[in-house]
């Protein structure tokens, strides 16, 4: 549907183009739009064929050199740069001291029991396809569950009320807070009925609120989390999260010395790794668009030698008529640097479309206009192709205009 947008587009830019041209026929512009006119066919073909291949070179390029950066920038300032996990209960005061003590900046330690969410009011929760199978993959794994009195600083209550032992005293049943996105891909509501099992052991709770959580603050944060007392006697470990500035990186090594069951995750480390990897993936991507636009030059060969006959006689009888070498040579590079820079025009327009759309509604991540891109790449797309059309159609101006109309009569 984009392609063919984009060609009706096209199309009625060089009708327009053709209307243009009579009022101003004499013009460098003019001309080259008059040029376009004539082959209006091919020109639109052509301009579809670079258009979509610069596009999808476009999206790649803006995603590889922007995402991580844009995202990173929303990052608040001192956002932790580390998690530690797997810490037992034995440890957990021990390492909060080591931490206070060395002035490091780090969120509570939240108590985590691995648990699995089996029904929801009675109802078993296993995928019912394929598709939910691998969308919902909260369904697939167990959960980090957690309890706490106090609401995290990075959630907020959407609906519902924060758990305060009212539904327990009310009800005589547990409850149990469930961030949103979760609760909608589910299709969880307030009052659902949740079924877990942790450990081999069940434990029933409702759904008593929704919460939004801030994934992006990089502290520890939780599908589902309980009132305390909830979860006493499972087998428990604790996570936090820490950020080391760049003269506290030693500490890092005195931390698994001192506490060697600890796992500790370097976000950076993952950040760069998902970076190394976005980068061969979309390398291998751009090459295979290259062979795309190179395949884009052969059909612009192949349109230029279709109209080779047409293109010969219409430079011929200028030439008899007074017109100079460099009047035709104005009149190729014009008409091939219109077409680029059309491309390149449309190309930029289609990967703003992609990339906001997927900025947005896939990776909720603000992002801001690459001025750069919108002058850089038509202007690159009109050199490369005004280049490659200019040396296609030199016969036009160097064969004998004599020798081109004795071959036509």
């Amino acid at each position: 549907a984009v392609i063919v947008l984009l060609l009706y587009l096209a199309i009625y830019i060089l009708m327009r183009v053709k209307l243009h041209h009579r009022r101003s026929r004499r013009s460098l512009l003019g001309r080259g739009f008059a040029s376009l006119s004539r082959h209006a066919r091919s020109s639109a073909g052509q301009i579809i064929a670079f258009a979509v291949t610069m596009m999808l070179m476009l999206v790649i390029m803006l995603l590889r050199t922007e995402l991580l950066d844009n995202w990173r920038t929303q990052l608040p300032e001192n956002a932790p740069n580390h998690f530690a996990f797997n810490i037992l209960a034995q440890e957990k005061d021990a390492l909060q001291r080591w931490l206070v003590k060395e002035g490091i900046e780090a969120q509570p330690l939240y108590p985590m029991v691995r648990g699995r969410l089996t029904q929801v009011n009675g109802v078993s929760v296993k995928p019912q396809n394929e598709r939910q199978d691998k969308t919902d993959e909260a369904l697939n794994r167990e959960l980090n569950l957690t309890w706490t009195d106090r609401l995290p600083d990075d959630n907020r209550i959407i609906e519902g009320r924060w758990l305060d032992g009212t539904h327990k005293q009310e009800t005589q049943k547990q409850e149990v807070s469930v961030e949103l996105e979760l609760a909608r891909r589910l299709g969880l509501k307030l009052g659902d009925e949740l079924t877990f099992n942790i450990g081999g052991e069940k434990l029933l709770a409702d759904i008593t609120s929704l919460r939004s959580v801030q994934w992006e603050s990089f502290s520890p944060n939780f599908y589902m989390i309980f009132p305390p007392g909830t979860l006493d006697g499972m087998p428990t470990t604790y996570i936090t999260s820490f950020r080391l500035h760049g003269q506290q990186g030693a500490l890092l090594a005195e931390l698994v010395s001192q506490f060697p069951s600890v796992t500790v995750l370097e976000v950076e480390v993952i950040i760069q790794q998902f970076r190394t990897v976005l980068r061969q993936v979309t390398m291998a991507v751009e090459i295979m668009l290259l062979f795309v636009l190179l395949a884009g030059f052969a059909v612009l060969f192949a349109a230029v030698q279709t109209s080779l006959d047409e293109r010969l006689r219409e430079g011929a009888l200028m030439r008899a008529l007074g017109a100079k070498r460099q009047y035709l040579e104005q009149n190729n590079l014009i008409e091939f640097a219109l077409l680029g820079f059309i491309s390149g025009v449309l190309a930029v327009l289609g990967a703003e479309a992609i990339n906001t759309y997927l900025y947005h509604q896939v990776f909720q991540i603000e992002r801001q206009l690459v001025i750069k891109v919108w002058i850089v790449a038509p202007l690159m797309a009109a050199f490369l192709i005004s280049l490659v059309g200019y040396f296609l159609t030199r016969r036009t101006i160097t064969q004998s205009p004599k020798s081109i109309l004795q071959q036509y009569e």
